[in-house]
């Protein structure tokens, strides 16, 4: 199942996904290309993570935005 999917350049896509497989599941953050008949293929780049490493991952995702926002290291 598709979750997120984020356009990219050329007609890619940037997709996490749930995956599951021989009784596992993963989550997988891939990038897709178009096929010439306009169907979408995996590519090789891209990582699968494991359900027990989603929350830190989360927390790392976290940090990371609240590092990007305009007014952190401002007072309250």
């Amino acid at each position: 199942m598709i979750y997120a999917a984020i356009s990219q350049t050329n007609g890619k896509e940037l997709r996490l996904t749930l995956e599951g497989a021989q009784g596992r599941q993963r989550v997988d953050l891939r990038l897709w290309y178009p096929l010439r008949d306009g169907r979408m293929r995996p590519s090789k780049q891209g990582v699968s993570i494991e359900p027990h490493e989603l929350p830190e991952l989360c927390v790392g995702l976290n940090d990371v935005l609240r590092a990007m926002s305009p007014n952190q290291g401002a007072s309250s």
